[in-house]
């Protein structure tokens, strides 16, 4: 039998009015011949594939077991977590908050919903993503994550995935807990403290929640492998050496003088052995001497963090067609980091009378080593006071109040 194939496109869209006359007559006959229909363009309805998608669920027991503190630590361990998610740390203009990125695809592409809702995002990034520092452990009943796509339901932020975080409700009884994480080193202590209390009647419930939770920054000074260090003298002028494995939390910019064309160090003005100043070699790089800072006497690793937080849900039934629930959210998340002090470069003119090199020169220093010592140095020529005054301490304060109440 000679196969045949029948071909509907877009274009009979266009001349379906010529073709139906044809069609009405035509198609009987070619009945029994179609073997294969091929439909492209067609606005022809399809079935909405129901097949199951990847859920994971994480109930409070499991949250229990795995020894975390938080929401955030539960998410970060999960292996769905993939790059770029953002934790809190110092030096940043993010502060104290949490991210989750699943897939790698960013963070605005990953949905967290509370309860099936979206959440506002968080005010720092000015995207969609959600700051999980704001969920209180305490209130969590289980974490759901699709790591499918799911943009179709919840749109764009959801092409990476879905967190459904499953607050407890209908529930009934008492429950109070205390921890705390000290490590063995300084800093980066954990504790926290929450309570639940819920009842349950004949036509709805309420359950109420809290906790505070803190968490300490992480100096640097207070690790081996982050702490000012000098462990050699393999410079050309027997110094340790800028940039090299000879020091560790050090650079280049405590108060060093350079030539104009940054091509040769031309050492430092003053003496170089008060505030976490040192002399060093090769200064960024750049032949001669220089006096280098220990930046990782200030600066942290970890930006602390403490949060503050209650969360209320409560339904009742009006009859047997609607029934009215309220929910209510109170965060207040406080974090503190600090940078590195921040570096200066100055025009050191020949004419000072604080400048012996007898040419212009460039001084680059560390603000906070030289803040203390001005007048020590006799610079307060060369830098105002004002610029002195610099305050390297971040702190960031967010607080949210969020009420939903439907009918």
């Amino acid at each position: 039998m000679t196969k045949k194939r029948f071909k509907l496109s877009v274009w009979s869209v266009a001349f379906g009015t010529i073709a139906a006359a044809g069609a009405a007559t035509s198609v009987p006959a070619l009945a029994q011949d179609i073997e294969e229909v091929i439909v492209t363009g067609s606005r022809i309805r399809s079935v909405v594939s129901d097949a199951p998608r990847p859920v994971t669920a994480i109930d409070a027991v499991d949250l229990q077991l795995s020894g975390v503190d938080s929401v955030t630590d539960a998410l970060r361990d999960s292996s769905y977590n993939s790059v770029g998610s953002y934790t809190q740390q110092s030096g940043s203009s993010f502060g104290g908050i949490a991210l989750i990125d699943l897939k790698g695809m960013g963070t605005d592409r990953t949905a967290v919903l509370v309860n099936g809702r979206h959440v506002p995002g968080n005010p720092w990034t000015g995207t969609s993503a959600v700051d999980i520092n704001t969920i209180p452990m305490a209130a969590v009943d289980r974490v759901e994550i699709l790591t499918d796509s799911a943009s179709a339901v919840y749109g764009a932020d959801a092409i990476g995935g879905v967190v459904n975080i499953i607050m407890k409700e209908d529930w009934e009884g008492a429950e109070i807990y205390a921890g705390g994480s000290p490590p063995t080193r300084d800093s980066d202590n954990t504790d926290n403290l929450g309570f639940s209390f819920g009842t349950t009647y004949d036509r709805g419930s309420i359950v109420f929640s809290g906790e505070w939770y803190r968490k300490l920054p992480v100096f640097d000074q207070d690790r081996n492998y982050s702490n000012v260090q000098v462990n050699g003298m393999t410079g050309p002028n027997g110094l340790p050496e800028d940039g090299t494995l000879d020091v560790q939390g050090i650079n280049g910019g405590g108060n060093s003088l350079f030539t104009l064309d940054f091509s040769q160090a031309l050492g430092y003005p003053g003496t170089c052995d008060y505030a976490g100043l040192t002399p060093v070699d090769t200064p960024f790089g750049v032949p001669g001497v220089g006096c280098g800072f220990g930046y990782a006497d200030y600066s942290m690793q970890n930006a602390g963090i403490e949060r503050r937080a209650t969360i209320t849900t409560a339904d009742f039934e009006i009859n047997d067609n609607l029934e009215a629930f309220i929910e209510n959210r109170f965060v207040n998340n406080k974090s503190i980091g600090r940078f590195a002090p921040a570096i200066g470069g100055f025009f050191f003119s020949q004419d000072s009378a604080q400048n012996n090199l007898g040419q212009d020169a460039i001084l680059i220093i560390d603000l906070l080593a030289m803040a203390p010592v001005m007048t020590k140095v006799s610079l307060m020529n060369l830098i105002p006071p004002s610029v002195c005054a610099v305050t390297f301490l971040m702190k960031s304060l967010t607080s949210r109040f969020t009420t939903v109440i439907t009918a």
